[in-house]
């Protein structure tokens, strides 16, 4: 395995990527991502502009490690999710 260094000195480094599927209320079901991706024949769109999924706290003396709230900030210059 390599060390942070040598990752670091890479010219194009490992991006950690966040899928999700979103069930709207009609059925209809939207993926969306970081970044453009097909995962198992499903196509993700690249509509996560930011979120906090890797940020962790510990929440107690027994070492539990939690993502204290969960949020996104989804790409909308078309108006896709105004009428969600």
């Amino acid at each position: 395995m390599p060390t942070i260094f040598q990752h670091k000195e890479q010219s194009a480094t490992e991006t950690p990527m966040l899928l999700f599927d979103c069930a709207l209320s009609n059925g209809t079901i939207e993926r969306w991502s970081t970044h453009r991706v097909v995962v198992a024949g499903a196509t993700y769109q690249p509509r996560v502009l930011q979120h906090n999924l890797f940020q962790m706290q510990t929440s107690s003396d027994l070492g539990v490690d939690t993502i204290p709230k969960v949020s996104i900030t989804l790409a909308n210059a078309d108006s896709h999710f105004s009428e969600i």
